[in-house]
């Protein structure tokens, strides 16, 4: 999913021209219309919305979230995101604070931006009484390769 992300953004030259020109296509409508991939107001519009296109977002089912970086100094031939939860992320639990913090740690979001999406970093738990009993947030450390 990930390499399918990355491609998607970064077609390779090998690919056949039509291809390439669909996957071109379908990048500009995520990056024109991002309202249209999730909804406003949702995750995946946000990230579109305030990286102006650097990356594009997609929240799959299943507790599946992808993204995708454009070719850039870091990441010449674009980067491809891809995490699946494996409780299926019943009612968006951990999902939006893993991929948060899996996009601040690869640099995908500036600090700003980070800043700006901080409601999907935490969720709170609640007991049947409505009563705060605790959080999910995302502790992990990337490891990169080479680095």
């Amino acid at each position: 999913m990930a390499l399918m992300a990355a491609r998607l953004v970064a077609p390779p030259p090998g690919w056949d021209a039509g291809l390439r020109e669909a996957c071109g296509r379908i990048v500009s409508a995520m990056r024109r219309h991002p309202e249209m991939i999730e909804g406003t107001g949702e995750m995946d519009t946000e990230i579109m919305l305030l990286t102006k296109g650097r990356s594009v977002s997609k929240v799959g089912t299943e507790g599946v979230y992808t993204a995708a970086a454009s070719p850039c100094e870091e990441w010449p031939h674009g980067l491809g995101v891809a995490l699946k939860l494996e409780d299926g992320d019943q009612g968006e639990r951990a999902r939006p604070a893993a991929a948060m913090e899996t996009l601040r740690q690869l640099g995908l979001l500036r600090a700003e931006e980070s800043d700006a999406l901080t409601r999907y970093t935490n969720a709170v738990l609640c007991n049947h009484r409505g009563d705060r009993v605790g959080e999910v947030r995302a502790t992990f450390k990337l490891k990169r390769a080479g680095r």
